[in-house]
């Protein structure tokens, strides 16, 4: 079993009263939710909403829709949704950071 951190993207960086900021940033949201992330936007716009007990990263992703519940580990100040294309997982011990794409995970 292995730790893995999972990130997903600020939306209030890029939507404000229900709108995009900017055109800027309503490009770059797409771009994120179709799996386009880069070193820059993984520090400039994502922050770690939990952590997910298990053996690899289908099961992150698996628990992270579906659960069980007790193998998540919420942050109290954040609101994590379910893990989707553009969010990033970390396995905590090797730090290795992995983007979900649309099919399957490419490493960031």
């Amino acid at each position: 079993m292995n730790t893995f951190a999972v990130y997903q993207v600020k939306l209030d960086r890029f939507i404000k009263d229900g709108n995009f900021i900017s055109e800027d940033k309503a490009k770059l949201h797409f771009d994120i939710s179709r799996g386009k992330v880069t070193n820059n936007d993984f520090v400039r716009h994502y922050w770690p909403v939990c952590t997910i007990e298990a053996k690899d990263l289908d099961e992150v992703f698996h628990i992270g829709n579906v659960g069980p519940e007790d193998r998540i580990r919420r942050y109290n100040d954040t609101r994590m949704r379910s893990i989707s294309v553009g969010d990033v997982i970390s396995n905590v011990f090797t730090g290795k950071r992995y983007v979900v794409k649309p099919f399957g995970f490419e490493e960031l």
